[in-house]
């Protein structure tokens, strides 16, 4: 699945890079105002492997489906969850039928996790709560991946329910004593002390571990 957002500004959801060839003509896909993303909404650049098919290109060629392709954006773009405020329409497709299910689409755990967050930046709340609490505030890497929805109800509400799935409660004390807790802390102070006196290469050496 791919998306292109085109001039007005309207939302096209394609299936595949054959229909996007199709229904995106090449003077359109080169267009400033035509921006394409993938299924997870990541920004994607218009390439074309043969750039001598297209010496015509704005005379003989604007009305031939194109043969470009499309590649990972090779700049730092918006992501399409920062595009579709700006969105007015979604042309008619089997998947969505609102500009809200595009959305729920790519806040989805499945897809937005593949990403880094997007939406919010939970990590700053945990730490603040975990030092609070007392809890080990090493957990919060671990505890600090969530995904946000965000719904517009009926009555004009706006629903916001955070997901956070591996949240790490109940450490008090540090965390330290649980088992894999301990292990962990055990696992630092080696690493530390390795690095502190110059013995982590040699012993990589000594037991054959760069190989």
């Amino acid at each position: 699945m791919l998306f292109a957002v085109t001039e007005g500004p309207a939302l096209i959801v394609l299936a595949d890079l054959a229909q996007a060839q199709c229904e995106v003509e090449v003077y359109e896909a080169e267009s400033s105002d035509t921006r394409f993303f993938d299924e997870r909404g990541v920004p994607l650049d218009v390439a074309f492997p043969d750039r001598s098919d297209r010496r015509f290109l704005g005379i003989l060629a604007t009305n031939d489906p194109g043969p470009y392709t499309l590649v990972p954006a090779a700049s730092q773009r918006p992501h399409l969850r920062s595009v579709l405020p700006g969105v007015r329409r979604i042309e008619p497709n089997p998947w969505f039928a609102s500009l809200i299910d595009v959305r729920r689409h790519l806040e989805a755990p499945g897809t937005a996790l593949l990403e880094a967050q997007f939406d919010l930046h939970s990590a700053n709340g945990i730490t603040a709560m975990f030092i609070a609490t007392g809890q080990d505030v090493a957990n919060v890497s671990e505890s600090s991946a969530g995904v946000l929805y965000c719904e517009l109800t009926p009555q004009k509400d706006l629903d916001l329910l955070l997901i956070i799935p591996s949240l790490i409660v109940a450490t008090y004390g540090g965390g330290t004593g649980l088992a894999t807790q301990r292990e962990a802390l055990a696992g630092e102070i080696s690493l530390a002390s390795a690095i502190s006196s110059s013995d982590w290469v040699s012993s990589h050496e000594q037991y054959d571990m760069n190989r």
